[in-house]
């Protein structure tokens, strides 16, 4: 039994990724797309064992081929997982975790943003006062112009740090989800 929404997001065909708690205390995905007989979700495990602040589409699910991707970014365990999901195949309508992407102990995640092309995202580590940056799909080209998801395994060996005291080394900066003071 569902008890709260921990947070969620919709792409622009109306299919949502919701992330809750239910009444056990387990911590669930559910994909939706209004329709409660081709609703799919999995447990993620023990509510206690995350801390989940955000999940965010970065790539649609717009055909049976062409699996859905999102990224849950999990503060507890310093990490995002890649979320992929499909609506199109009868009979196996999914959701599953495809792999997590750690990023470090003492990192304390907080939020993150994605860019224009949903290519890269960009996560605010509180902890160490960095951002890390997770190139998720090809750029777009004018045959491919939502640009093809990259695996969890390239995706891990592909990510940056950036250091914002790099840029001011004069002031003593602090990130927060959406500032530096």
């Amino acid at each position: 039994t569902f008890v709260k929404t921990v947070t969620f997001d919709v792409d622009s065909n109306g299919f949502a990724l919701a992330v809750y708690e239910d009444s056990e205390d387990n911590l669930k995905i559910k994909r939706s797309n209004g329709f409660p007989v081709f609703d799919a979700e999995i447990t993620l495990g023990d509510v206690s064992d995350f801390e989940i602040k955000d999940v965010q589409v970065y790539h649609e699910n717009t055909a049976s081929a062409n699996k859905g991707k999102a990224i849950l970014l999990d503060a507890k365990g310093h990490r995002v997982a890649v979320v992929e999901f499909n609506r199109y195949l009868p009979g196996i309508r999914e959701v599953r975790i495809e792999g997590w992407v750690a990023l470090g102990a003492g990192k304390n995640p907080q939020s993150f943003v994605l860019n224009d092309n949903k290519t890269k995202a960009y996560v605010v580590n509180k902890g160490d006062e960095t951002i890390t940056v997770l190139n998720l799909k090809t750029p777009p080209t004018g045959s491919n112009p939502a640009g093809t998801p990259r695996s969890v395994t390239a995706i891990r060996t592909d990510m940056t740090t950036i250091n914002i005291k790099d840029y001011l080394p004069e002031k003593d900066l602090e990130i927060t989800p959406n500032q530096i003071s």
